[in-house]
């Protein structure tokens, strides 16, 4: 059991910014186990979560322009991928720029709870 099972968060948007944080869900039986399925569960409408190993330096670079874009009222999707081109001008390789994927309420992928 993850601590969040324990939680009921309101939260519109969890930034899940270390590596690897949207492929740690098992699914199997009924329950889906990780990280993102617990977040879910603990009423988080979204969360953003980085699909590979993420570089420290750009991850920070693309935290603020992600948070930026949303300050300035763009919808979680649309921040994901401004925040993603924002820093493709820096870096070369999808691999750097484009780790992160919205899950849930505002997202392109899938939060069960």
């Amino acid at each position: 059991m993850y601590d969040c099972d324990a939680i009921h968060s309101r939260a519109n948007v969890v930034v899940l910014s270390a590596c690897r944080t949207a492929d740690a869900v098992v699914w199997g039986s009924d329950d889906a186990l990780g990280l993102l399925p617990a977040l879910a569960r603990s009423g988080a409408r979204t969360v953003v979560a980085s699909l590979w190993t993420v570089s420290d330096a750009v991850t920070h670079r693309w935290v603020i322009a992600f948070h930026a874009h949303l300050a300035r009222g763009a919808r979680v999707d649309d921040a994901v991928r401004s925040a993603s081109l924002a820093v493709r001008r820096t870096v070369s390789t999808p691999f750097e720029w484009a780790p992160f994927a919205p899950y849930g309420a505002t997202g392109a992928g899938v939060l069960t709870p």
